[in-house]
């Protein structure tokens, strides 16, 4: 099943509201109390957790579910309205596609559906009225009610809350087991689980048989004469509850045991495999593709943690191929490939009070904007990043500039033998050491990958390496210092050969005066231009030769070293 859409209309602070889904991995994100929860509870009007067929106060109830900023004497006759649209294909989801054919008795089976499940309910006191489209096509009260029905009864959504780590399923002396259902296991395994049970309901019949017949004989010392009965009850493994256990340094030990944010992680990954089962059954009747709801997924879990975590969930929503929403104060949950996925909702206030939820636009150039709430820092501030945040890969290497990077480049060529840069990441340029400043940012950026360097022309060092230092980054393990301490040396061009200093500073006279300009702007387009005709001499007479490559091959050595340790 894929979630297409949710509108909302005078349903807690979903007042008049409507979004759409992304088919791949959604994180929706805003400020406490923004609407992030009252959307998944929306969904679980149609798809609960307790999988009952029809609606009860739990779900909705009018007077605690119309917006309480609204003065109901005077709207007393609007409605609260629902509305999902899903969509179903006959190969993902025949347990529903079936189903529907079924209902609407099609001749001709579609191989693709399109759901509009609408609920009204029009005042207190009244039942809820349910509507169903199918492909834009009005059904009948009770074809309405029959796939509402199916619907709240299938497993279509998986919900996992972050926050509610601690509710139990099961207790075995002291201990929280977790249920897993026989649906959800393979076919062979529930046919073997079948024989047992059976063959452990013979057994128990026999054992109650034993003991009915010894406690007749006691009762029957009573004067008051009793018919004894004594059975075991019907046992029903349609859940089975399981102890996981985890292992360090082979040691088993239980879940229950371990700290919180390995135990949310773990019981993700259960829900997450829970899910994915029911997708491959080989019961075409039951086979569903369902949706996975987490809540706060980064609970618990120190920010490097976060990282990680949010990298393998949106891995396994496009390896399992199940749709994956998320609510999320993380910037590390956040969508990092497809930011238009990222959902951004804040409440609109209105003398002071707030009032209904809304979707904010967070694409084209607003795509940060989830990013910079999450972080606490301001949009601008994103500009020179965007290409790294989005990025794939898992390695990466900071360079000042453009020209730093081509320099980098030619130390990667193969034709320096056993003297190149064997880095094997991105390399990125930051366009500037001002970028390097914003701790912030630069800590998300650093742990959004699992290898970062960081490299600045060496006359920045005082000032940037209070900073990485900060970030519990170490010189010449995490960051590098460029350059050669000796006036007019200290960055990356200071590692050229004199030879090339000489003929561009020699030919360049107006070039080199401008750059000691007492203007700013002046001074800066200067230094620019000196890098770029340095870069150009460089590489007209480059050779790989040390007479060349001396700087460059120490800071490459430099470099490597760090590698390998890291790797």
């Amino acid at each position: 099943m894929r979630l297409c859409m949710l509108t909302c209309r005078n349903f807690r602070t979903l007042s008049d509201f409507q979004l759409k889904f992304p088919e791949q991995y959604c994180a929706i994100c805003g400020k406490n109390n923004a609407g992030k929860t009252t959307v998944v509870r929306a969904l679980q009007v149609f798809f609960p957790r307790h999988h009952s067929p029809v609606l009860d106060d739990e779900d909705i109830d009018y007077q605690s579910s119309f917006p309480v900023w609204k003065n109901k004497r005077k709207t007393a006759s609007e409605p609260i309205e629902l509305a999902v649209q899903i969509g179903l294909t006959s190969t993902a989801d025949p347990g529903l596609t079936r189903f529907v054919d079924r209902i609407i008795q099609a001749n001709t089976p579609a191989e693709q559906y399109y759901l509009s499940v609408n609920l009204r309910l029009s005042k207190p006191g009244n039942q809820p009225e349910v509507t169903v489209n199918i492909n834009e096509k009005a059904l009948g009260a009770f074809e309405s009610t029959e796939i509402f029905k199916r619907i709240r009864t299938s497993s279509v959504v998986f919900y996992h809350n972050s926050t509610e780590l601690d509710r139990p399923m099961f207790f075995h002396r002291a201990r929280r087991l977790l249920p897993v259902r026989l649906a959800q296991l393979g076919v062979e395994d529930r046919a073997e689980l079948a024989r047992a049970q059976n063959a452990v309901q013979r057994f128990s019949k026999k054992l109650a048989k034993h003991n009915q017949e010894e406690l007749a004989s006691l009762l029957g010392k009573l004067e008051d004469k009793y018919k004894v009965g004594l059975t075991f009850p019907q046992m029903d493994f349609e859940d089975v509850p399981m102890e996981i256990t985890l292992a360090e340094k082979d040691s088993h030990v239980s879940l229950d045991d371990w700290g919180s944010g390995t135990r949310n992680r773990t019981n993700v990954f259960l829900t997450l495999l829970n899910a994915a089962k029911i997708r491959d059954t080989q019961i075409e009747d039951e086979r569903i593709s369902p949706v996975y709801i987490i809540e706060e997924p980064e609970s618990y879990l120190h920010p490097s943690a976060q990282a990680e975590f949010g990298r393998v969930l949106q891995d396994l929503s496009r390896e399992f191929r199940l749709q994956l929403v998320v609510t999320t104060h993380s910037p590390y949950m956040l969508n990092q490939r497809e930011p238009v996925c990222n959902i951004l909702l804040e409440r609109q206030v209105y003398r002071r009070q707030l009032r209904e939820t809304q979707h904010v636009a967070t694409d084209g150039e607003d795509w940060m904007k989830p990013f910079a709430l999450a972080l606490g820092v301001d949009n601008s501030e994103f500009g020179p990043w965007k290409d790294l945040i989005l990025a794939g890969g898992s390695k990466i290497l900071l360079v000042e500039g453009e020209t730093d990077k081509e320099y980098f480049e030619i130390m990667r060529d193969e034709r320096n033998g056993v003297h190149r840069l064997r880095f094997d990441g991105e390399i990125f340029p930051y366009n500037g050491k001002d970028n390097l400043r914003n701790a912030i940012l630069l800590k998300f950026i650093i742990e959004r990958y699992r290898s970062v360097f960081v490299t600045f022309d060496l006359d920045a060092s005082v000032d940037l390496s209070r900073t990485l230092t900060a970030l519990n980054l170490k010189e010449n393990v995490d960051f590098f210092p460029v350059g050669m301490d000796e006036d007019g040396k200290r960055d990356i061009e200071g590692l050229l050969p004199d030879g090339v200093m000489q003929a561009v500073y020699g030919v360049h006279h107006d070039v080199v005066r401008r750059a000691t300009s007492g203007d700013a702007t002046v001074r800066k387009s200067a230094r620019a231009s000196l890098k770029k005709l340095l870069l150009d001499e460089f590489k007209r007479t480059h050779a790989f030769s040390s007479q060349h490559m001396k700087g460059f091959w120490t800071l490459a050595s430099c470099l490597n070293k760090a590698a390998r340790r890291s790797s």
